[in-house]
Protein backbone atom coordinates (compact mmCIF):
# COMPACT_ATOMS: atom_id res chain seq x y z
CA UNK A 1 0.00 0.00 0.00
CA UNK A 2 3.27 2.21 1.07
CA UNK A 3 4.20 1.62 -2.75
CA UNK A 4 1.28 2.06 -4.68
CA UNK A 5 1.96 5.43 -6.74
CA UNK A 6 -1.07 7.90 -6.30
CA UNK A 7 -2.11 7.56 -9.87
CA UNK A 8 -3.24 3.91 -9.12
CA UNK A 9 -4.99 4.84 -5.60
CA UNK A 10 -8.61 4.65 -7.13
CA UNK A 11 -8.08 1.84 -9.49
CA UNK A 12 -6.04 -0.82 -7.22
CA UNK A 13 -6.06 0.73 -3.94
CA UNK A 14 -10.03 1.25 -3.05
CA UNK A 15 -10.99 -1.89 -3.82
CA UNK A 16 -9.08 -3.71 -1.47
CA UNK A 17 -9.10 -0.80 1.32
CA UNK A 18 -12.87 -0.04 1.54
CA UNK A 19 -13.91 -3.64 2.31
CA UNK A 20 -11.18 -3.90 4.95
CA UNK A 21 -12.15 -0.44 6.51
CA UNK A 22 -15.65 -1.16 5.94
CA UNK A 23 -14.78 -4.23 8.56
CA UNK A 24 -13.03 -3.28 10.70
CA UNK A 25 -15.45 -0.63 11.58
CA UNK A 26 -18.47 -3.27 11.36
CA UNK A 27 -16.25 -5.39 13.88
CA UNK A 28 -15.15 -2.95 15.97
CA UNK A 29 -18.89 -1.31 16.78
CA UNK A 30 -20.03 -4.87 17.17
CA UNK A 31 -17.50 -5.65 19.81
CA UNK A 32 -17.49 -2.16 21.79
CA UNK A 33 -21.18 -1.50 21.42
CA UNK A 34 -22.25 -3.92 24.80
CA UNK A 35 -19.87 -1.78 26.91
CA UNK A 36 -20.73 1.51 25.24
CA UNK A 37 -24.65 1.41 25.07
CA UNK A 38 -25.61 -0.61 28.76
CA UNK A 39 -29.45 -0.47 27.46
CA UNK A 40 -27.86 -3.31 25.28
CA UNK A 41 -29.37 -7.10 26.11
CA UNK A 42 -26.07 -8.77 24.17
CA UNK A 43 -23.79 -11.12 26.34
CA UNK A 44 -20.38 -10.04 27.03
CA UNK A 45 -19.55 -13.02 28.50
CA UNK A 46 -17.61 -15.16 26.98
CA UNK A 47 -19.04 -18.18 25.61
CA UNK A 48 -18.48 -21.43 27.69
CA UNK A 49 -19.47 -25.22 27.02
CA UNK A 50 -22.92 -25.00 28.09
CA UNK A 51 -23.63 -22.12 26.17
CA UNK A 52 -23.32 -23.55 22.70
CA UNK A 53 -26.17 -25.17 21.65
CA UNK A 54 -27.56 -21.84 22.19
CA UNK A 55 -24.62 -20.58 19.98
CA UNK A 56 -25.19 -22.75 17.52
CA UNK A 57 -28.81 -22.28 17.26
CA UNK A 58 -28.49 -18.59 16.65
CA UNK A 59 -25.67 -19.00 14.10
CA UNK A 60 -27.89 -21.10 12.34
CA UNK A 61 -30.93 -18.86 11.84
CA UNK A 62 -27.83 -16.37 10.62
CA UNK A 63 -28.30 -12.70 10.04
CA UNK A 64 -27.33 -10.21 12.27
CA UNK A 65 -28.03 -11.21 16.05
CA UNK A 66 -25.41 -14.22 15.51
CA UNK A 67 -22.72 -11.62 14.74
CA UNK A 68 -23.28 -9.11 17.53
CA UNK A 69 -23.54 -11.98 20.17
CA UNK A 70 -20.05 -13.44 18.14
CA UNK A 71 -18.45 -9.93 18.17
CA UNK A 72 -19.79 -8.95 21.73
CA UNK A 73 -18.44 -11.73 22.89
CA UNK A 74 -14.59 -10.57 21.25
CA UNK A 75 -15.05 -14.31 19.57
CA UNK A 76 -13.83 -15.96 22.44
CA UNK A 77 -14.67 -19.70 23.62
CA UNK A 78 -13.75 -20.29 26.94
CA UNK A 79 -14.90 -23.53 27.52
CA UNK A 80 -15.26 -24.52 30.86
CA UNK A 81 -12.92 -22.19 32.44
CA UNK A 82 -14.41 -19.74 35.96
CA UNK A 83 -16.22 -16.81 35.19
CA UNK A 84 -13.60 -14.26 36.21
CA UNK A 85 -10.80 -15.72 33.99
CA UNK A 86 -13.33 -15.78 30.40
CA UNK A 87 -14.67 -12.17 31.72
CA UNK A 88 -10.35 -11.31 31.81
CA UNK A 89 -10.09 -13.25 28.45
CA UNK A 90 -12.62 -11.32 26.88
CA UNK A 91 -11.74 -7.59 28.10
CA UNK A 92 -8.12 -8.73 26.81
CA UNK A 93 -9.37 -10.13 23.68
CA UNK A 94 -11.54 -6.81 22.75
CA UNK A 95 -8.65 -4.37 23.76
CA UNK A 96 -5.71 -6.52 21.58
CA UNK A 97 -7.81 -6.50 18.29
CA UNK A 98 -8.99 -2.55 18.75
CA UNK A 99 -4.62 -2.47 19.27
CA UNK A 100 -3.94 -4.76 16.30
CA UNK A 101 -6.59 -2.53 14.01
CA UNK A 102 -4.90 0.72 15.06
CA UNK A 103 -1.44 -0.59 14.04
CA UNK A 104 -3.50 -2.33 10.69
CA UNK A 105 -4.68 1.18 9.84
CA UNK A 106 -1.51 3.27 11.18
CA UNK A 107 1.31 1.07 8.92
CA UNK A 108 -1.23 1.22 5.88
CA UNK A 109 -1.53 5.22 5.75
CA UNK A 110 2.20 5.23 6.80
CA UNK A 111 1.42 6.61 10.15
CA UNK A 112 4.28 4.79 12.00
CA UNK A 113 6.44 2.27 10.80
CA UNK A 114 9.37 2.26 8.17
CA UNK A 115 8.67 3.58 4.55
Amino acid sequence: MVSCPSTLYQSHLAPIIAPVLDHIQYRLGRTWEPILDSNLKVSTNALTTPGCETAAALASRGGEDWYSSYYARACVFSGDLDAASSEEIVEKNRVEVTRIFCDVIQASLALRGDW
